[in-house]
């Protein structure tokens, strides 16, 4: 399996794992309204509150440098046409400095970045204030969670 769909398959279990009651998709295809075309999605979640369906899209990124400026601007695009809720890229390597100037995204789409470590290492469940803490073993791809 190639390096890029290990990190996809990788991202994806975490937030099944932080995630149990969502609907968790690895490379989901979505029709996009604007552009009336198939999108391919990383990672999907889909969860209902409070009677309300939310979309989050995830991009996972394996990159050797720090993702930019125009993978910003690519997945804000794509973010907008698929009427998600909420756009989270993910990058193992980070991200520049450029991809937080104002107005880097479109306007109204405000895309949460993740330096891979920081969505490994802990995440706070704001229904159940509890902080969980993720092991990763790189060498099996395994995927453990402590209170």
């Amino acid at each position: 399996m190639a390096k890029w769909r290990e990190f996809e398959n990788l991202v994806a279990r975490i937030y099944q794992e932080l995630l149990p009651e969502s609907e968790v998709n690895l490379d989901d295809k979505i029709l996009g309204h604007d552009s009336k075309t198939i999108r391919q999605i990383d990672v999907s979640i889909r969860h209902r509150l409070a009677g309300h369906k939310l979309l989050i899209i995830v991009q996972a990124k394996d990159y050797k440098k720090p993702a930019d400026l125009p993978d910003v601007g690519e997945f804000a695009t794509v973010i907008r046409d698929v009427r998600a809720s909420k756009g989270i890229m993910v990058c193992n390597a980070g991200f520049t400095e450029s991809r937080r100037v104002p107005g880097s995204a479109s306007p109204g789409v405000r895309p949460s970045f993740l330096g891979f470590h920081r969505l490994a290492n802990a995440f706070r469940d704001e229904s159940r204030g509890q902080t969980f803490i993720l092991r990763i073993s790189s060498s099996r791809q395994r995927v453990s969670r402590s209170c």
